[in-house]
């Protein structure tokens, strides 16, 4: 048989844990100053931190800036031209034949 005593000891320090974790939860719960963006003021929004933070105003500049790839495309039609020729060797200068020995065996 189980022990009466141990098993209610037990039971309340249970109770007693559950009881300070939803006391923590409703102090948690209290502390924050917003839950939702009507909480806070007109030019405020309400945060992950349940905090006012004030909207940033994100102002737009235009910047053009213009680039020249001229040198760059140069660079690469040259590479281009030069590795068609590299392998293309053969077919444009062929390779001038050699004098053949005779086939002596008939």
């Amino acid at each position: 048989m189980l022990n009466k005593k141990a098993d209610a000891g037990l039971t309340a320090i249970v109770i007693i844990i559950l009881i300070l974790v939803f006391i923590g939860w409703l102090v948690n719960l209290g502390s924050r100053e917003c839950n939702s963006n009507s909480d806070c003021g007109k030019d405020a929004y309400c945060g992950v931190d349940h905090g006012c933070h004030k909207i940033p105003i994100i102002e737009r500049t235009v910047t053009v800036t213009q680039r020249d790839y001229t040198k760059p495309s140069l660079i690469l039609g040259a590479a281009i031209v030069i590795g068609s020729i590299f392998f293309n060797f053969d077919k444009i200068r062929p390779r001038r034949k050699q004098p053949q020995a005779p086939n002596l065996y008939y």
